[in-house]
C-alpha cells in the first residue's frame, strides 16, 4: 500500500460503516466462514482502504477463511463495475482517478522486459483465454448479488473460484464441447449470491492483489480504514 501506508504503520478500522460481522460459529480451525452482518451506515466506496480476510490461502486454489489472515488494500472496483487496466492505469469507466496515479505512471514507464515473469501475468490463469498482464488487464465485470450469467467455458474460467465457493463444488470445463459441469451435472447458468470487490495495492509495481488472486467476497470484508498512524 505504499506510499499511502508503509511497513510498521498501524491503522484504525471502522467495522460499523459496512456493518459488523457476527459469527454463527467461531471455530478457529474452520475454513468456512459462518456469519451474519449487521446493517452498516454505508457501503464500500471506490478508493476506500479496506481491511479483509484474505480469501486465498497460499498453495490453495479454493476460497477459504482464516481468521488471522488479514490484508489491507484499496477498493478499486465495486459490485457491478467493469475494471480494466490499460498501459498500467486503472479504469472503471466512471472515475478518472483510481488508486495511486503516480505509481501507475511508474509502471507504465517500465519496459516490459524488466518486469519479472512472475509479476507480468495476472488472472485468469487459463491458456484457453487471452492472457491478461500487469499492464493490460480485463475488461473484468465484478459480479453483484443477483447477477445471472450463462455458464460458458470463458465465464467458468474467469469466475471459477467464486462460483466453486458459492456452490461448494468443483467445476469441470469441457472446452471441446463448450460445456461446464459440477461433477456430472451440466451447469447452464449461475446466479451470484454475493457481492464482490476488486482490491488493489497502491504500489502497483509490486503488490499481491486482485490482479493475481481474484475478487474478494463481501463476507470477507472486516471494515474500512479511517485513520493511519505512521511510525
Amino acid at each position: 500500500m505504499e506510499p499511502e501506508l508503509a511497513p510498521g504503520d498501524k491503522v484504525i478500522v471502522n467495522k460499523l460503516l459496512f456493518g459488523a460481522r457476527l459469527y454463527k460459529s467461531f471455530d478457529l480451525s474452520s475454513t468456512r466462514l459462518q456469519c451474519m452482518r449487521l446493517p452498516g451506515t454505508r457501503g464500500i466506496m471506490t478508493n476506500d482502504i479496506v481491511v479483509f480476510n484474505m480469501p486465498y490461502a497460499p498453495n490453495s486454489d479454493r476460497i477459504t477463511f482464516h481468521i488471522n489472515y488479514v490484508y489491507c488494500k484499496r477498493c478499486i472496483g465495486l459490485p457491478g463495475d467493469t475494471i480494466s487496466i490499460r498501459n498500467g492505469h486503472y479504469s472503471n469507466g466512471r472515475q478518472s482517478a483510481l488508486g495511486c496515479i503516480t505509481r501507475q505512471r511508474q509502471l507504465a514507464n517500465i519496459p516490459d522486459s524488466l518486469i519479472p515473469h512472475k509479476a507480468w501475468r495476472t488472472m485468469p490463469y487459463d491458456s484457453h483465454l487471452k492472457q491478461w498482464t500487469i499492464k493490460n488487464f480485463g475488461p473484468l465485470y465484478i459480479p453483484k448479488k443477483g447477477d445471472e450469467v450463462a455458464m460458458t467455458p470463458e465465464t467458468a474460467a474467469i469466475y471459477k473460484k467464486i462460483i466453486e465457493w458459492e456452490l461448494d463444488c468443483r467445476l469441470a470445463i469441457d472446452w471441446k464441447r463448450r460445456q461446464v459441469f459440477d461433477g456430472h451435472k451440466l451447469i447452464k447458468a449461475h446466479t451470484f449470491t454475493h457481492d464482490y470487490y476488486f482490491m488493489a495495492g497502491d504500489n502497483v509495481v509490486d503488490s499481491y492483489d486482485s490482479r493475481y488472486f481474484g475478487l474478494v467476497p463481501d463476507d470477507f470484508i472486516i471494515g474500512t480504514v479511517i485513520h493511519a498512524i505512521h511510525f
